[in-house]
């Protein structure tokens, strides 16, 4: 009995068993299968790519055509061949041959060129050269024209001396004229060791001292430095013991100084201090903003009456220019307003300096030139707007934009130099093997 007992509670197991398999293997009729559903990837679009990728999708070049603009503007240019420089206009033609070591970008009608020999000359814009040449000596330096006076230095007697020629290309005023310090032997007697750029009316100038005598101890005062007018008439001087920058008056009429200890600040146009000389660093933006490095290595600004307005907190950091200043806050560089406010966050590995302030001075390029900056994130150089958006990107080791002026930009493009709008359109394209400002 049981067996039989057994037997059949085995039977209603195995009949169990039996439903459970049928119910986890239903059959399918055909066209009506059971299918694993897809798993759809969101489409990304542009403003969802990380920095990299817009760096990427952007690094196409759409070759499209820009009309020609300004016939005036010329931008220096250097021949691939010849390895000379000269001038081209906008169509990507020679204005002035190239034959010249370097050259300057135009200051209004005038440019500066070097000849193979190392000697200057002073060009207008047809490339006649108006004078190379001044009491027979050689000029060394030309600057920034002002006021209707050029500031220049000269080879005399083997030495650099500085003064000022008037547009007819003579001695502007006599030096001699100028005062002497008391206890002061002067070297020479008609020019200067410092004559800077005129500007509002205004420059700043220092005599040369007789440097064999004061390192004999037998002269114990510094010379003064002095402000004088187009005249050579002397309107202020500034304290005894202060350097003034040979790039002169800025547009705020403040001018960088130096202390003996090798520390800057600021002057204004009555010669008086306003920023102490106790910075590494001074450098003047656009505007009425300056840049400054303490000396624990720390970037800020301050304006131009020497307050400070944006903290000393940056590891480095450029000038304003076009209202916007990249600095680096130890991890990557992004951009802040005039307030101090971040406008565009911090993600660049590299930013360049292509804007040339107005004093002329290479250290005083901030980032931003007709509305365009142009930065690095890993293998890629981009070009972005104020908003900080990529317009342009391209991999390459080095940048590829040599310089940013009046709505133009010279591109290292296909193993030269071409020329494009600074919204991409190509005005011409690798003709030379480098193309400054267009000016």
């Amino acid at each position: 009995m049981k067996k039989i007992i057994t037997l059949l509670l085995a039977l209603v197991m195995l009949a169990g068993l039996c439903s459970c398999t049928v119910k986890l293997s239903t059959t399918t009729v055909p066209g009506n299968e059971i299918k694993e559903p897809e798993i759809v990837e969101p489409v990304k679009t542009y403003d969802d790519m990380t920095l990299e990728e817009k760096m990427e999708y952007k690094s196409v070049l759409q070759l499209v055509k820009a009309e020609v603009g300004d016939s005036t503007l010329l931008a220096p240019a250097l021949d691939k061949e010849k390895a000379l420089w000269g001038y081209t206009d906008l169509t990507g033609k020679w204005v002035v041959e190239p034959t010249y070591r370097s050259v300057s970008a135009f200051n209004g009608d005038i440019a500066t060129v070097t000849d193979p020999y190392g000697d200057y000359s002073i060009l207008d814009r047809s490339g006649k050269v108006l004078w190379s040449t001044l009491d027979k000596h050689n000029f060394t330096y030309v600057g920034k024209a002002g006021s209707g006076l050029i500031n220049v230095a000269l080879d005399v007697d083997a030495d650099q001396t500085m003064t000022y020629i008037n547009e007819e290309g003579k001695t502007a005023f006599n030096i001699s004229d100028l005062p002497t310090t008391k206890g002061i032997n002067y070297q020479k007697k008609n020019y200067l060791a410092v004559a800077t750029p005129f500007a509002g009316g205004k420059a700043a100038v220092m005599r040369i001292t007789n440097k064999a005598l004061a390192e004999a101890g037998k002269t114990s005062v510094q010379e003064m430095a002095y402000i004088i007018d187009p005249t050579g008439a002397v309107l202020a001087g500034f304290p005894q013991g202060i350097d003034v920058s040979v790039n002169g008056f800025d547009e705020n009429m403040r001018i960088v100084i130096s202390s003996t200890e090798g520390l800057y600040g600021l002057a204004n146009d009555s010669g008086s201090v306003v920023l102490p000389c106790s910075y590494l660093k001074v450098l003047h933006c656009d505007g009425d903003l300056y840049l400054i490095c303490d000396q624990n290595g720390f970037w800020g600004y301050t304006d131009k009456d020497g307050n400070t307005v944006i903290e000393l907190k940056y590891k480095k950091a450029l000038p304003f220019s076009e209202g916007l200043a990249a600095v680096y806050d130890g991890t990557a560089w992004g951009f802040i307003n005039e307030q101090g406010v971040t406008v565009i966050a911090h993600q660049f590995d590299s930013v360049a300096a292509l804007k040339t302030a107005q004093i002329e001075d290479p250290e005083n390029s901030g980032a931003f030139s007709s509305g365009i900056a142009v930065v690095q994130k890993g293998r890629y150089w981009g070009i972005i707007g104020t908003a900080g958006a990529i317009q342009l990107a391209a991999e390459t080791e080095e940048c590829p934009v040599l310089a940013v002026s009046n709505g133009y930009m010279s591109f290292n493009y296909q193993g030269g130099c071409g020329v494009f709008t600074v919204d991409a359109r190509y005005v011409f394209l690798s003709g030379f093997e480098n193309v400054g400002e267009f000016r």
